[in-house]
């Protein structure tokens, strides 16, 4: 949970010394090297059917040497007003791509439903089905743009092959925690 807490810290300390025009885009400004994703419930790892190599590869949890991870900071920064000096406001938002194929984390069909099941597709600038929130009220918590749900281990299972989806978040739920373990 303190990865979540520095990568943030990592982003909005490396766009404030690039900052200098009033809106950027950092896509690759904070590279964080490649990670496991655990559930903290299962401790079963995020992984992706036939290694990930197909658009619509279904992600669910299993073995921890299976895949790995990169996140990277998608957001913006933007200066308040005309004034170069002014206040930065930082978005809160991370592509999340599997180190083997370089595709991105989404959920299918851009759906909003709780039990859209999330998977791998072509990374797309701009699809916020691709982009993920790092919940600062809820640590560990994985919320996607499009839907405003979280990633969860379906009925938060603790077997192997139990599919990864969306459902709506609530503190409660086991299964919609997540942990990165740097490798």
């Amino acid at each position: 949970m303190q990865f979540f807490t520095k990568l943030t810290a990592m982003a909005t300390a490396s766009a404030a010394v690039v900052l200098a025009t009033s809106t950027v885009s950092w896509a690759d400004v904070v590279p964080v090297p490649p990670a496991a994703v655990t559930n903290t419930n299962s401790r079963l790892c995020l992984v992706v059917e036939n290694g990930g190599k197909a658009d619509g590869a279904r992600a669910f949890q299993g073995d921890c040497g299976a895949g790995h991870w990169k996140i990277r900071w998608a957001g913006t920064a933007e200066r308040s007003g005309s004034d170069p000096n002014g206040p930065v406001t930082f978005t809160n938002e991370y592509r999340i791509t599997h180190t083997d194929s370089g595709k991105c984390l989404e959920i299918a069909d851009s759906r909003k439903d709780d039990g859209a099941p999330a998977q791998l597709w072509d990374c797309r600038e701009g699809l916020k089905t691709q982009l993920w929130e790092l919940d600062p009220q809820n640590p560990g918590r994985i919320v996607n743009r499009n839907s405003g749900k979280a990633l969860e281990v379906e009925n938060s299972s603790l077997r192997p092959g139990a599919h990864v989806q969306q459902w709506t978040k609530t503190r409660t739920a086991a299964g919609q925690v997540w942990r990165w373990t740097l490798s």
